[in-house]
């Protein structure tokens, strides 16, 4: 299981890194250097919060329900510090794909994660019985 989650880890530090040396540089507005801060810190916690996921099954949900709200987080933060022009439309873009890709692994991890409930055969369609 860890070694098919991996890429999600390896997506997750990888957005930090390049949110670290994009928000954070001399061009930097002043207004953008608080958000962007959080941003670089939101960034750190949804690459931790995934490890942990992968490193401990008994948490697995609760750490993937975790960090599908550190990544809506994100999306505000970005638009924040896009609005205060810390970012380019250019580079927010980015950003913005980058969390949809790790969203949408986030979210089959999570489906893949979650009890099979079987169906009560009074729940079935009637026409398809």
């Amino acid at each position: 299981m860890i070694g098919t989650k991996a890429p999600l880890y390896i997506a997750c530090l990888d957005l930090f890194v390049w949110i670290s040396r994009t928000v954070n540089g001399d061009d930097t507005p002043a207004a953008a250097a608080v958000p962007g801060r959080r941003l670089q810190h939101t960034a750190l916690l949804l690459s931790e919060t995934v490890s942990l996921a992968l490193q401990f099954p008994g948490d697995r949900a609760a750490n993937l329900l975790r960090a599908d709200g550190l990544l809506a987080r994100m999306r505000v933060q970005v638009q924040a510090v896009r609005e205060l022009k810390g970012l380019t439309i250019r580079q927010a873009a980015y950003a913005v794909q980058q969390m949809s890709a790790i969203g949408r692994m986030i979210g089959g991890w999570r489906a893949s994660v979650q009890p099979k409930t079987p169906q009560s055969p009074m729940s079935a369609d009637p026409q398809q019985v």
